[in-house]
């Protein structure tokens, strides 16, 4: 997930002219929330979607929801282990 964002934010930089590229950290995982999140993003209207690979309640991971502005995260689902565990997404 990092490397297609290096490489947006690379291009848009490379196009506009701009040297370095710069970003905004939406969120910091860590514990009950979800810890390592893995896979692509998905994007539905203002709200932007995915997996963690570790954390929430089982620590098995989970899924959440945040707005595009950072604000608002929402954690949706956790994996238990009966239902799937550890979810890597789609790279």
């Amino acid at each position: 997930m990092k490397r297609i964002y290096f490489l947006i934010f690379a291009l848009l930089g490379f196009g506009s002219g701009i040297s370095n590229a710069q970003y905004t950290v939406l969120h910091n995982f860590s514990g009950i929330g979800g810890t390592h999140p893995n896979g692509s993003l998905i994007i539905s209207g203002n709200m932007l979607y995915g997996m963690t690979e570790l954390g929430g309640a089982y620590n098995e991971g989970c899924i959440f929801s945040i707005d595009t502005n950072g604000i608002g995260y929402r954690k949706l689902y956790d994996f238990d282990g009966t239902d799937g565990a550890y979810p890597l997404g789609i790279t």
